[in-house]
């Protein structure tokens, strides 16, 4: 089956939540959609990661990380999680300001030092949503965080942490590639309470598996 075909069983799994402009697709190794207290990837913020739905259905090209793992949830924000979430197309200098001052009160002198490195390396056109997003990497660092497993990321858990404390439920980004620019559409919610399982079922590329809880 090749990668369009793939992607096809995919959009048929997924059919019957076209429209819904706030549901999301995950995939997952286990039968449950939940913040892996394992997370080890190094260049994004720990957190349950899903792709838009309808960017799912309306692309049939692009590649989709993860999906060859066996099980699939559709899961959308809370209602008190939508009111905090970092929409990527409306984020301006402005909320940045908002956010840099809460940076500043938690993190003191420290905000300043990594702004001016992350500006010195980004240059002076680069835009407010980006400088927030190094920035708090950059404090991740060295921010301290327990973390459940000797496999898990301690600087992507404090990421989570840092992005928590300015208010936000998760991230939502169709299209500009924040999280990560080969998957330019993408979410992710960094806690197991702002989101809401909608379904759960197989993966239609895997499908001898038992079926998938969390509902």
């Amino acid at each position: 089956m090749g990668p369009s075909e793939e992607r096809n069983a995919i959009r048929d799994a997924l059919a019957g939540h076209a429209g819904d402009d706030m549901a999301f697709v995950h995939f997952a190794p286990i039968q449950r959609c939940t913040l892996n207290p394992h997370y080890s990837l190094t260049t994004t913020p720990a957190g349950i990661y899903g792709y838009p739905v309808e960017t799912v259905l309306a692309d049939s090209e692009r590649p989709l990380f993860a999906s060859d793992s066996p099980y699939m949830f559709v899961f959308r924000p809370t209602e008190e999680a939508r009111r905090t979430l970092l929409d990527v197309g409306t984020y301006d200098r402005e909320v940045f300001n908002r956010d840099y001052a809460r940076l500043e009160a938690l993190f003191g002198r420290k905000a300043e030092h990594g702004l001016y490195d992350v500006m010195q390396r980004g240059g002076p056109r680069q835009n407010a949503l980006k400088t927030m997003y190094l920035l708090t990497n950059w404090l991740a660092q060295s921010h301290q965080v327990e973390v459940e497993s000797p496999e898990a990321s301690p600087a992507c858990f404090a990421w989570n942490d840092i992005l928590r404390s300015l208010g936000y439920s998760g991230i939502v980004d169709r299209g500009h590639g924040l999280i990560s620019w080969d998957i330019p559409a993408q979410c992710v919610f960094f806690a197991d309470d702002a989101i809401e399982i909608v379904a759960a079922m197989d993966n239609p590329l895997v499908p001898s598996n038992p079926a998938p809880t969390g509902l």
